[in-house]
């Protein structure tokens, strides 16, 4: 029986099998891993490997014999997405790939020549993009033209006070924010990777919070980022702001406060602390300076 690429094209290159109980009969090895939407992955997550899969087929014919998934092949599909995209999205869509295939076409003896052999995967380091506090506070004193965008505003504002990717503000509960003597906090898993976070609110997401009565008014991600390109401008902010941006202003704010990079960490609820050193790179001379002067004073 000659074995075609649609053979596992329910693994990954087909993921938008709906039916759960059909997916695991095609792919249980990997059926938790990729495919738990609400469970184990995001349906933003899911949507990226629907994405990989049809670039996939743009390359490769379904019909074709799956021992042309080679090396030399996937070699000139990766040059390919090079050409299409930045070399860190390209290095996504291959690293999709590669844990597909190896966590269900290889570990089941379906592709017997590893198609990834001598291809590395490589990323850039990405510059760390964030807001100044001088700028932060632009936003925040100005009386914006419209209510729609004064609202978005605010949304923004309270993810720089407080570190929340847009998912995680957007499942948030008035119960979910705690108070002690001192400072609002909140304790939550990541609704992306379910890491714990411990955010503690800086003091001027708290109002912003009351004007609303504690129910943030939440669009969609996509809406509020095309929108957040004219708050930028009517603050009059030279930069391309998005939800994630708030998220990277938190740390960076935080950093520069000399907060301790583990208590960083905690606070945006990174998996591991090495992710949280890029951010070092965004401190100032200024930063450096006073935070090693209070030490050997």
């Amino acid at each position: 029986n000659e074995m075609k690429i649609h053979g596992i094209e329910h693994v990954y290159l087909d993921v938008t099998h709906k039916d759960p109980e059909e997916t695991k009969k095609h792919f249980p090895n990997i059926y938790s891993k990729c495919l738990s939407i609400g469970i184990d992955i995001t349906k933003n997550a899911y949507r990226k490997y629907e994405i990989t899969r049809d670039l996939f087929y743009e390359f490769f014919d379904k019909d074709a014999d799956i021992t042309t998934i080679t090396p030399a092949a996937m070699q000139n599909y990766y040059a390919e997405l090079n050409k299409r995209y930045s070399k860190n999205t390209a290095a996504s869509y291959m690293a999709k790939t590669k844990s597909v295939i190896y966590h269900f076409a290889q570990d089941n003896n379906r592709i017997h020549i590893n198609p990834f052999q001598g291809i590395k995967i490589l990323k850039e380091k990405p510059v760390i993009e964030f807001l100044t506090e001088d700028e932060v506070n632009k936003i925040a004193n100005k009386e914006f033209s419209t209510p729609a965008l004064q609202r978005i505003a605010d949304v923004f504002l309270v993810q720089c006070y407080s570190g929340l990717s847009y998912i995680d503000l957007y499942n948030l509960k008035k119960d979910d924010i705690q108070f002690n003597d001192k400072v609002a906090y909140i304790v939550k898993p990541r609704c992306k990777t379910g890491v714990q976070y411990v955010s503690v609110l800086m003091p001027q997401a708290i109002p912003i919070f009351e004007k609303y009565n504690w129910q943030l008014p939440l669009i969609s991600n996509q809406k509020t980022n095309s929108t957040l390109k004219l708050v930028a401008l009517e603050a009059g902010i030279d930069k391309n702001i998005h939800t994630h941006l708030g998220r990277k202003t938190y740390a960076c704010m935080l950093l520069a406060k000399n907060t301790p990079i583990a208590a960083v960490s905690k606070a945006l609820g990174h998996s591991t602390i090495r992710t949280t050193e890029s951010y070092y790179a965004t401190l100032t001379s200024d930063s450096v300076i006073n935070s090693i002067s209070s030490v050997i004073g």
